[in-house]
Order: structure tokens, then C-alpha cells, then sequence
């Protein structure tokens, strides 16, 4: 009796299967569908390449002269009189880098830029600490590179304060020339591509994901230029060395855009 009760049970069972399944089917809401995490809009990881815009200033210290000619304190003179060695003017360039995203908000990279240089000065004098001597002078940055290490910090997602600092390079020149009216002159010159070192910060903006504009200024320092004679006055006591620092400063714009 028992296993007549267990098999009518189990026919039962087997019966109403698909009615509770559809029941079930039709209580029991369809699941969503499986949506994927758009990416990121502002993206700071990544290659770079763009172009830049600025102008610089050299730090005024005047040149040093050395040596045996009696014109040596008419060139040293000139700056007292008045001459301003300063020079000044327009750059542009290029550049080209690459930033990571380390933690959510620190983002580094390192980036190498080179830029034509109008940063000149130049000046003359007739009558130097009126002795009647004439003398002028020339110094000029004409191009400028660096390659630097960049660090900053996330001011919201699309806004990258940062510093940085690095190797700087650049053709640097210097002459100054001396001569009064007994035949005597003094000309030292020097044009050389020197090394140095840039310190830094900037602001970068992201515009779109591919579009960034930047501010930014760096303190450059090439070292010491040093001018030696170029023209020797045969019998007379011409040699002369003139030493100039190179250093000064750049505030410039730029746009980057983004592989």
C-alpha cells in the first residue's frame, strides 16, 4: 500500500512540474542586461606631443674681465657706465613626453622640449668713464632644451599642478670689444653650446581627452660663458677673458595632444 502511495505521489509530482515552472517563469522578472563601465573621460596616462610659446629674461649680472691689456678696465667699465647686460625676448618650441597615473591623484612623467631663442642684448659706448674709449658688447641664448622629470598633484580631475626640474642645454654667446684712438683694441668673443640645469612648475589643463593646454615657468642655468681674445694687436699687450654667467628665466604657454 505504502509503495502504491509513493508512486502515485511521484506521478503527481512529475504531473505538475511544468505548470509551477511556468508560474514560476512568470513571476520572477527578466534579469538586466550586463552593463560594461564606460571608460574614464579624463585620461592622464599616456604619450604627449605639442607645441609651446613664451618669453625669457637673463639675470643682470655683468661680466668679469681679466688679462694683460690696458683696455681691460675700459670693458669691465662699460657695465658701470650704465650699459645694461640683461638680455630678453621671445622663444618657442616643441615638446614631447609621457605622464602615469601612480596613485588617484599623483600623476608623473618626464618630458624633453627645444626652442628657438630671441633672448639678446646688446649695447656701445663712445666715451667709457669718459676716457674717451669706445666699447661694446653682445650676449644672446639663441636656442634652448630640456629634458625633465615632471611630479604633480590632481587639483580636480582635470586640472594637473605639478613641479618640475632637469637637464637644460642651449647655444649661448658673448662678445665685447675695446678701442681708442692710439691703435690699441681688445675683442674677445665666444659662441658654445652649454649644459646646465632647470627647476620649475606649471599648471595643465585637460580640455577634451585628447587636448591639454599648460603655463608654466622654469629658472634655466647654463654655467659660465668665457670670452677669449680674438684679436691680438701685433707688440701690444691685448689678451683679455671675459666671463659672463648664462642664466635667467622662461614663462610660457603650450599645447599638448594626447596619443
Amino acid at each position: 500500500m505504502f509503495q502504491s502511495l509513493r508512486l502515485a505521489a511521484a506521478v503527481v509530482a512529475v504531473l505538475c512540474a511544468p505548470a509551477i515552472g511556468a508560474d514560476i517563469a512568470r513571476i520572477a522578472p527578466p534579469l538586466p542586461p550586463i552593463q560594461r563601465s564606460p571608460a574614464p573621460l579624463w585620461i592622464w596616462t599616456g604619450f604627449y606631443g605639442g607645441a609651446n610659446i613664451g618669453y625669457g629674461w637673463e639675470n643682470a649680472g655683468s661680466p668679469t674681465f681679466s688679462g694683460s691689456s690696458p683696455l681691460i678696465p675700459v670693458l669691465q667699465g662699460m657695465a658701470t657706465d650704465g650699459l645694461r647686460y640683461e638680455g630678453q625676448g621671445a622663444l618657442g618650441g616643441l615638446q614631447i613626453g609621457y605622464n602615469h597615473l601612480v596613485w588617484p591623484r599623483v600623476v608623473v612623467g618626464v618630458e624633453t622640449d627645444i626652442q628657438l631663442a630671441g633672448i639678446r642684448r646688446s649695447g656701445q659706448a663712445t666715451n667709457v668713464l669718459g676716457t674717451g674709449v669706445a666699447g661694446d658688447f653682445s650676449r644672446s641664448t639663441d636656442w634652448l632644451g630640456t629634458l625633465r622629470l615632471r611630479a604633480g598633484f590632481l587639483a580636480t580631475e582635470r586640472v594637473l599642478v605639478y613641479a618640475t626640474g632637469g637637464l637644460a642645454y642651449g647655444g649661448a654667446r658673448f662678445a665685447a670689444n675695446a678701442t681708442d684712438g692710439l691703435g690699441q683694441t681688445v675683442s674677445v668673443s665666444r659662441s658654445e653650446t652649454r649644459f646646465g640645469y632647470t627647476v620649475g612648475a606649471g599648471t595643465e589643463v585637460l580640455l577634451t581627452r585628447n587636448l591639454s593646454v599648460k603655463a608654466e615657468y622654469l629658472f634655466y642655468d647654463l654655467g659660465t660663458v668665457r670670452a677669449t681674445a680674438a684679436e691680438l694687436v701685433p707688440g701690444t699687450p691685448s689678451d683679455a677673458v671675459g666671463e659672463i654667467r648664462a642664466n635667467g628665466h622662461v614663462v610660457r604657454t603650450g599645447i599638448n595632444y594626447r596619443f
